[in-house]
């Protein structure tokens, strides 16, 4: 049996840390005691990443990827893969005594990677941080907005939806030609699919909507996907898709009116061989006409929807989206490339004066133009047959009147009036003109460009 030599009535023990060592002591009411030293164990908790942040673009591909510091740790380890698994890496590294490091493994253009740290000292590693990715940068001239068919529009980049997919506005993805026909490229750079859209400035309301295509859309890959549509939301939409969606037998040509339910869509064949074509639809309060065409003349398809989900003009702009169906890569892993030739639009207000062109008297003219496209004045000629009540006014796309340029009885002759934006805000679009003399009528389009 063990005896009490001598026992001491404890008040507090105290830990005092210093180091990796953990110190104990007694306070009895007179004395202190170290009762024993121990070593502590403390492996670093995950470092807190800073640069680049989370979903960062536009990073270099030998990026300066830095992390805050791991209390107690001594060095790190940085990992990069192309993988959120991190089953595979391109770029492992340890003994990284800082908290930063320049990556001297060159990573590829236009790809996103995932990266995460982890810190230790001389007891051991501890857990990863959380994984950040980042998307590289493409070493290509970027085009924010492009001018075709007399409207400018802006060019989609970074992530997001249909698809969702990669947008890129590079000059190899989305261009005009010296014919001024529109080119976007579905492209492969580096290990990502990269996609190309256009979005008109423009408001745009009821009217005819007219898409010239050069490009024969059922030729492509089942995944690919064309879309000419006006957009508010997803529940405000009217499309002209080409696609078969996945599904190599499918239909290609397909007419909806959003939101989709039933009997807001139907699909159709092309039968193109080849040949350039015509799309439109004409969307009035009442309903949507759809109608493709042949470059003959020929009709291929004509549907029109009059249900309840007919759309209501607020802020519905033109798209034109060039795209992989839920971002799955070509079956065929090849680029693509679609060609349009024109877009056009009337607004309803211009549609009836400009069914009546043929009915026109034949000394009665209506001259395009000059100059045109035109900043800041251009200068409209006509010629009257006989002595009429004259007026030459101005519209936007929307039919909206902007300017009265004539307002009066004329003789018959020749005549030449000025339109100028001097002074005026208005922006770089396509603009209507209209001359009614009499029972003549008839309408030109016109481009302004700032």
């Amino acid at each position: 049996m063990m005896s009490i030599k001598k026992l001491f009535f404890v008040t507090n023990i105290v830990l005092f840390v210093s180091g990796s060592s953990l110190f104990f002591y007694a306070q009895t009411q007179s004395t202190i005691f170290q009762l024993k030293n121990s070593e502590v164990t403390s492996i670093p908790l995950p470092p807190v990443l800073l640069s680049p942040s989370n979903s960062a673009t536009e990073v270099s591909i030998t990026p300066q990827l830095s992390w805050r510091s791991s209390t107690g740790a001594t060095s790190y380890q940085v990992q990069i893969s192309t993988l959120s698994s991190f089953n595979s890496t391109i770029f492992n590294q340890s003994g990284i005594s800082g908290t930063s490091i320049s990556v001297n493994t060159s990573l590829s253009e236009g790809t996103i990677y995932y990266w995460r740290v982890k810190a230790s000292n001389a007891d051991g590693s501890g857990n990863w941080s959380s994984k950040w990715s980042f998307t590289t940068t493409i070493n290509e001239t970027r085009i924010p907005t492009l001018d075709f068919s007399g409207l400018r529009w802006n060019v989609s980049k970074g992530f997001s939806g249909p698809g969702p997919n990669n947008w890129f506005n590079g000059i190899k993805s989305v261009w005009i030609d010296s014919l001024g026909k529109l080119h976007l490229a579905i492209r492969k750079i580096g290990a990502n699919w990269y996609c190309s859209s256009i979005t008109a400035q423009d408001t745009m309301g009821y009217g005819e909507y007219s898409f010239s295509l050069s490009s024969d859309v059922e030729l492509y890959d089942p995944n690919i996907v064309v879309g000419l549509f006006i957009y508010e939301n997803d529940t405000k939409e009217i499309d002209i898709e080409f696609s078969r969606w996945g599904e190599i037998t499918s239909n290609p040509g397909w007419y909806v009116v959003q939101p989709a339910s039933s009997g807001t869509s139907t699909s159709f064949s092309l039968n193109l061989q080849g040949r350039s074509s015509t799309h439109k639809f004409t969307w009035t309060k009442g309903n949507v006409k759809f109608q493709s065409f042949l470059s003959s003349g020929e009709l291929i398809k004509e549907w029109t929807y009059k249900g309840s989900n007919m759309p209501v003009p607020n802020q519905m702009k033109p798209h034109i989206n060039f795209w992989l169906m839920s971002g799955l890569a070509p079956m065929n892993l090849s680029d693509a490339e679609l060609i349009i030739s024109n877009f056009k639009y009337i607004p309803s207000i211009l549609l009836d004066v400009d069914s009546k062109e043929n009915a026109k008297p034949a000394k009665f003219q209506l001259f395009q133009n000059y100059p045109n496209p035109f900043n800041p004045s251009t200068v409209i000629s006509y010629r009257l047959s006989v002595i009429s009540k004259v007026t030459l006014k101005v519209y936007d796309v929307l039919g909206r009147e902007i300017s009265t340029l004539v307002d009066e009885e004329q003789q018959p002759g020749s005549y030449n009036s000025q339109f100028s934006i001097q002074n005026s805000q208005l922006p770089s679009s396509i603009y209507f003109y209209r001359l009614q003399a009499g029972e003549f009528s008839q309408m030109k389009k016109m481009i302004l460009l700032k």
